[in-house]
């Protein structure tokens, strides 16, 4: 997981898009159709943001690092559609794999327990690459960060971890094609075959 320090900034012109245009829009219509207003204002708006966050995270996830699978999307931490008020919010918006965005995260609201309307000041229940440094939640056994190491991690960081799939053999596979040696971590796909079953046994 990345760590960010520099959110977008609106410009003068684009902050008076944003607060007169989008935000009284988003507050009628809902986060989703708001963000989806399809003037050309809005369509630069988001082209700029989302070429600002690819650049900041070094054209990686800011979830898994990876935006070989599935492309790249512009991505509401907390989701637009049941948070309306964030939805223009820049430390809520970062730059995601297809995989992260829609099958892990898919608009599920357990990323955040909302307390104000102030973002900031809201209880996050993962990793926020804005406000915590992944590194000091998420630990990894070896210098190549290829095997996650769960026991030392931190509650929110085994949260994050758990959350996002991150110690499970697929996204282990990925991290050592993009990260590790081959010989040293191979990619074992009867391993993976198991790893992606659909019928794991649960926890008792």
């Amino acid at each position: 997981m990345l760590k960010m320090s520099k959110p977008y900034k609106f410009s003068r012109d684009e902050w008076l898009h944003v607060s007169t245009v989008l935000i009284p829009y988003v507050k009628i219509h809902g986060g989703k159709k708001g963000w989806e207003k399809a003037d050309n204002d809005t369509l630069d708006l988001k082209n700029s943001i989302s070429e600002y966050t690819m650049r900041q995270q070094d054209n990686k996830c800011a979830y898994c690092e990876d935006l070989i699978t599935g492309g790249a999307q512009l991505d509401h931490l907390v989701p637009k559609q049941l948070h309306s008020e964030f939805c223009y919010e820049p430390k809520n918006l970062l730059t995601s794999c297809a995989v992260c965005n829609m099958y892990i995260k898919n608009g599920g609201d357990t990323v955040v327990v909302p307390v104000t309307r102030r973002y900031e000041q809201n209880r996050f229940t993962i990793v926020h690459p804005y406000f915590n440094d992944p590194d000091s939640h998420i630990k990894f056994t070896n210098e190549d960060r290829v095997i996650i190491d769960e026991k030392n991690s931190s509650e929110l960081g085994k949260a994050t971890i758990a959350f996002f799939h991150l110690n499970e053999y697929p996204a282990y596979c990925m991290r050592a094609k993009l990260f590790g040696d081959k010989d040293k971590y191979p990619i074992d796909g009867e391993r993976l075959a198991k790893a992606c079953s659909a019928y794991k046994r649960r926890n008792k």
